[in-house]
């Protein structure tokens, strides 16, 4: 039996367009400590980690981290670098490199080891994280707050994209503050964020009428699969673990190019394909050639949007999207977010009740948040 609160995930979706306002209101106060990093050390490399949603965000960040801060990133996945690789010493001084933890409890191991290990080398580290006063924050020299507050469904929506928007106005803020971002190309950044907000209340509003209209093509599926290029790779493998932990059935995520080297072999004619329409240019010309193709192998192909004629027009999923590359790994997690929702409140699941085979306890996956250095 569902709880009364098992609508709960989709509330939270709805907040996100304000949430996002806010931020936007609050965005100097948000970003100083992370600035003033930049301002005050010749920042030459940064890394990303996290694990679940966070190791999503960090790909999408690292893309704009050299994008617009013009650093050489990287994502680390935190056991693999805590255990067999590290910072990288020899071509950079410690003071010159900046650990960034898009983070959601703060608890992780992996994230919660790797920030310790860097500050223990001398190296900067800057976290957001639900309560900053927890394991995470308290090792890092910058742990911005996620206002967005615990959220009661399992499956991480309003605090993923927070995260996310917290450290893309960072970057913005930080770059800008160097002169790597003009007046002209800020403001211009800056009205995409606001333009966004009302793009991420039609995502909603569009997804759930898409659903009541596709709802049997959806519910006999086999595999999801999420196709996105340029930055939003991170958010096709995001949307793809979204709806793995929603409707606990198989879903991919890759970008453009490295689905047709291999995955697009195992399609079949029942599964649906998501293809991430963002920013205009050769990858949406081609990312509309392949939906048009992946139609002779399933009818079920769906473009997510602004409406395209050339594309896959009898199962597209338009709405009010603003174009805008620096957003769109925002607002297009939107419309999946609220599927992946809808998908899995139809196969009976409770998105607030745990899994019996979660591992989180099981296999230790976390500290507690009186957790002490020493034991680390």
């Amino acid at each position: 039996m569902k709880s009364d609160m098992h609508s709960v995930m989709l509330d939270h979706i709805a907040e996100e367009p304000g949430l996002i306002l806010g931020l936007l209101e609050h965005r100097q106060a948000v970003t100083a400590d992370f600035c003033r990093i930049f301002l005050e050390n010749n920042i030459k490399r940064v890394y990303f980690s996290g694990s679940g949603s966070p190791a999503n965000a960090c790909e999408v960040l690292r893309y704009f981290c050299e994008r617009i801060l013009k650093i050489e990133a990287s994502c680390i996945v935190p056991t693999v670098f805590n255990r067999h690789l590290d910072f990288n010493l020899r071509d950079w001084r410690p003071e010159e490199i900046l650990l960034i933890c898009p983070a959601e409890s703060g608890r992780t191991k992996g994230t919660v080891i790797a920030a310790h290990h860097a500050a223990g080398l001398g190296i900067h580290t800057a976290c957001c994280a639900f309560d900053t006063t927890g394991v995470l924050g308290r090792i890092c020299d910058v742990a911005i707050k996620k206002t967005s507050g615990q959220e009661i469904a399992l499956p991480s929506t309003k605090g993923h994209i927070m995260g996310i928007a917290i450290f893309l106005l960072c970057i913005i803020e930080a770059a800008h503050a160097l002169g790597r971002l003009g007046d002209v190309e800020y403001d211009g950044c800056i009205e995409s964020f606001r333009r966004a907000a009302a793009s991420m209340d039609s995502a909603m509003a569009s997804a759930s009428d898409w659903f009541l209209r596709f709802q049997d093509e959806i519910m006999d599926s086999g595999s999801c699969w999420f196709i996105g290029y340029g930055a939003n790779c991170g958010t096709a493998r995001e949307c793809a673990l979204k709806f793995l932990e929603c409707t606990k059935r198989p879903a991919f995520g890759y970008e453009l190019e490295e689905f047709m080297h291999g995955p697009l072999a195992a399609v079949r004619s029942t599964d649906v394909l998501f293809f991430l329409c963002a920013e205009e240019g050769e990858e949406l010309d081609r990312m509309l050639e392949l939906a048009r193709f992946c139609r002779r192998i399933t009818p079920r192909c769906v473009t997510i949007g602004k409406a395209h004629a050339n594309g896959c027009p009898d199962m597209q999923l338009a709405f009010d999207f603003t174009g805008s590359e620096l957003t769109s790994v925002l607002e297009l997690l939107v419309p999946m977010q609220v599927l992946a929702y809808h998908t899995a409140d139809c196969l009976g699941y409770d998105l607030t009740v745990h899994s019996k085979h979660s591992a989180g306890r099981a296999m230790g996956l976390s500290f507690p948040n009186d957790h002490t250095f020493s034991e680390i």
